[in-house]
């Protein structure tokens, strides 16, 4: 706990990562430097468990940080390297292009640039509420071993706890102190599927562990990479997307839409979806999200 009057650890790395990447040394010494005593150890178990900042040769990079697409990126990761390269095998094996055509990068509407720094910014003013609250979790898992897959590319396990992350979220498989990363392809009660790397091994026990800021850290990260526009992005559709609508007249049902027997919330949920803007609609199972509930 941060003394009085002293920044807490979390508050000193993301004031040094504001800017960008920073060297692992530089960082440390900006700890020492605000009175936080700590070895490197200590600096990445906080940045770990937080969501904070990666370490990635030498250098560490704060989450939701991306350089323009028009900026040489940071080198790939061994994984990342060898996922690349096991897509480009397949795609071959069935006689597709090894690499996919790169669509050419669009006009850039005038008020795009702004407004995705204004969105990055929102982000990240999020993303560094959250990561002031432990943001890690790690959850034992124990496989079932009748249900994997004939290729091991899905495995199948039975979690020792409540797993807090939706299906599609990146994680990370911990066998042994060494670290693979999977994808949450489903869960079904306790029993979660995982789409793993082809040298992820295949273990009776492992730990699930997943990061809650990796939706917000991705959404920043890419928002950074398009300021300036991207291959296949279209900046004006975008920008529609982010822009508030201008205040017009509520959209009244009409008649025949309001007698089909919808109920009031129906009602509503169909008003809102006819006004301009982006409407989520939320209910659990039964009731009436798909059509409506009998009289």
């Amino acid at each position: 706990m941060a003394s009085p009057g002293r920044p807490s650890l979390v508050a000193v790395i993301q004031k040094a990562l504001a800017d960008g990447p920073v060297p692992a040394d530089e960082l440390l010494a900006a700890a020492h430097r605000a009175g936080r005593r700590v070895d490197a150890g200590v600096l990445w178990e906080t940045c770990a468990t937080h969501g904070l900042a990666d370490l990635r040769d030498g250098m560490w990079v704060p989450r939701g940080w991306a350089q323009p697409s028009a900026v040489q990126p940071l080198p790939r990761s061994s994984a990342e390297e060898r996922a690349a390269a096991e897509a480009t095998r397949l795609a071959m094996s069935i006689g597709l292009p090894a690499h996919e055509p790169v669509p050419p990068t669009g006009p850039v509407a005038p008020e795009w640039p702004e407004a995705a720094r204004k969105a990055a910014a929102a982000l990240r003013h999020e993303l560094t509420a959250v990561s002031r609250r432990r943001v890690q979790t790690d959850v034992p898992l124990i496989a079932v071993t009748s249900t994997a897959t004939q290729d091991g590319r899905l495995r199948r396990f039975e979690a020792q706890g409540e797993i807090g992350a939706a299906e599609g979220t990146s994680a990370t498989l911990v066998i042994k102190n060494e670290q693979f990363p999977v994808e949450i392809v489903s869960v079904f009660g306790s029993v979660v599927t995982l789409s793993v790397s082809p040298d992820t091994p295949v273990v009776t026990e492992a730990t699930l562990r997943t990061d809650l800021s990796w939706l917000l850290a991705e959404q920043s990260k890419r928002l950074n990479e398009l300021v300036h526009g991207g291959p296949g992005f279209d900046t004006v559709a975008a920008l529609a997307a982010v822009t508030p609508p201008k205040a017009g007249a509520p959209v009244r049902l009409t008649e025949k839409i309001s007698a089909t027997g919808l109920n009031q919330g129906q009602r509503e949920a169909v008003q809102l979806a006819l006004t301009p803007g982006v409407t989520w609609l939320w209910g659990p199972p039964g009731t009436g999200k798909r059509r409506p509930s009998p009289p």
